[in-house]
């Protein structure tokens, strides 16, 4: 299959973030997911979580581990958010 093939991967790869190196893909395995989002202006990976939504949603982005030091502070985070977004309306 064309995607495991090392040379459309790493010029997939390079297209996307344009400092890497296809040189530095000398061992090779099968490639896996990386669950991050991209900038697509600067092409570089975002390093944060990205909080999206209007009137009747919520979207957390760029979650990338379920393990992440911060979980019950940020979760405290979007409990209030979806409080103050959506029951508060209900209540009106």
């Amino acid at each position: 299959m064309r995607k495991y093939q090392r040379s459309h991967f790493s010029k997939t790869a390079k297209n996307m973030v344009h400092e890497v190196d296809p040189s530095g893909f000398n061992k090779w395995t099968r490639p896996g997911i990386r669950a991050q989002l991209l900038n697509t202006r600067t092409l570089e990976l975002v390093m944060d979580f990205v909080i999206e939504g209007d009137e009747g949603s919520l979207h957390i982005l760029n979650a990338v581990s379920p393990a992440f030091t911060c979980s019950f502070s940020f979760s405290r985070y979007v409990v209030d958010e979806i409080e103050n977004k959506f029951l508060k309306k209900l209540g009106d």
